[in-house]
């Protein structure tokens, strides 16, 4: 995942805290006795920041999918797995979470809009049955 895709908070978060471990190798290079040098705590320490960057855009891409519109407003349940996940991506980003208010009216409780029922009326009936029977009559002839 790329920086840019990030909060801008989050970004400068992670661009500190770089420049801090660049800083602790560069002083841990020096200081430290030869033995411990190689693949020795700095490598451990810049492995754990690139899979930490990893699972925070892993976290992030979730995030994303479960705030979609028909998504996060379908039922409260729905809701409070988006606030949840808002939560730990802020917690992660070292930034304040933008949580999602409820909606007025729930997406699950909405009254459809008739549509689906009208086209099933037109669909099944006995018009639309006679004139299927006409084409198919015509075919096989």
């Amino acid at each position: 995942m790329d920086n840019e895709e990030l909060d801008p908070q989050a970004v400068e978060e992670i661009d500190r805290l770089d420049e801090q471990i660049d800083r602790l190798a560069k002083w841990f290079m020096k200081n430290a006795p030869e033995e411990i040098k190689e693949g020795g705590a700095v490598d451990c320490a810049i492995a754990f920041m690139d899979e930490l960057r990893g699972r925070v855009g892993a976290l992030d891409n979730v995030c994303k999918i479960q705030r979609t519109d028909g998504n996060w407003n379908y039922a409260p349940y729905m809701h409070g797995m988006a606030n949840g996940l808002i939560i730990a991506l802020a917690i992660m980003q070292g930034v304040d979470p933008q949580f999602l208010d409820a909606p007025t009216v729930w997406l699950a409780n909405k009254k459809s809009s008739g549509l689906v029922e009208a086209v099933d009326e037109i669909v099944n009936s006995e018009e639309v049955d006679r004139a299927i029977d006409e084409v198919v009559d015509e075919v096989l002839k």
